[in-house]
């Protein structure tokens, strides 16, 4: 939340669900975070929000140095298909 409040994306965005997934990736065991931004008007429907380059950069660097994550992934499904949070 602090990256998309630095780049002024914070109150553009009407939801980012946030997954961790216990996975092991070459041979590391962690969690892999899997964000997933999104706008809508009344949930019905939903769409991927596009982030900036840089704001993904930052976001990737700040998630990955923390303890236990082992990676990143940025969920761009639309609802439908999806729901809105994972089930």
């Amino acid at each position: 939340m602090d990256c998309l409040k630095s780049h002024n994306l914070y109150h553009e965005i009407w939801q980012c669900p946030t997954v961790l997934l216990p996975i092991e990736l070459d041979g590391q065991p962690g969690e892999m975070v899997i964000i997933r931004p999104i706008i809508s008007e009344r949930g019905m429907t939903a769409a991927p929000v596009e982030l900036p380059t840089h704001l993904l950069s930052e976001l990737t660097g700040r998630v990955l140095d923390l303890q236990g994550v082992s990676s990143l992934a940025l969920d761009i499904t639309s609802k439908p298909p999806a729901t809105i949070e994972w089930e």
